[in-house]
């Protein structure tokens, strides 16, 4: 099953990401950034590779925790690509004063954001936050 975490930048995504791969240890990792750091080099066409990486990804491994603001262009391709399929989507729900708090110059230098990525305001102020598509829920 693959677990969706999404949130505000800063919002504590990574953090419940660590928590819940104790719990499940045999899933994949599947964070966006980590994507960005691997194709993009800053612009949108490779910004979009990466993205197209990360859903390609996400696609091949039923089991795994998936970290993303959950907006923007990438939500719009999760949620086409996953319409109907089995998942768990969890939103970290976060203060935006809080999130611009804890904003470390240091980890966004090592990240290629293109100029259209999602902003601590635009997310903050999209209103879809947990709403972004429905997927079915398993339960045991």
């Amino acid at each position: 099953m693959r677990i969706f975490i999404f949130g505000n930048i800063n919002s504590g995504k990574s953090t419940l990401l660590d928590v819940l791969k104790i719990r499940y240890p045999q899933y994949s990792i599947l964070r966006i950034d980590d994507f960005r750091r691997k194709y993009g080099k800053g612009d949108i066409e490779s910004d979009l590779y990466a993205q197209e990486m990360f859903v390609q990804a996400v696609l091949e491994h039923e089991n795994a925790l998936v970290e993303s603001t959950g907006l923007g262009p990438l939500g719009q391709r999760l949620k086409e690509a996953f319409h109907g399929l089995l998942g768990v989507i969890l939103y970290v729900d976060t203060p935006i004063y809080l999130c611009l708090e804890r904003i470390d110059p240091e980890k966004f230098k090592n990240t290629p954001y293109p100029v259209f990525s999602e902003t601590l305001e635009n997310t903050a102020h999209s209103g879809e936050s947990c709403h972004l598509f429905r997927t079915k829920v398993a339960t045991s």
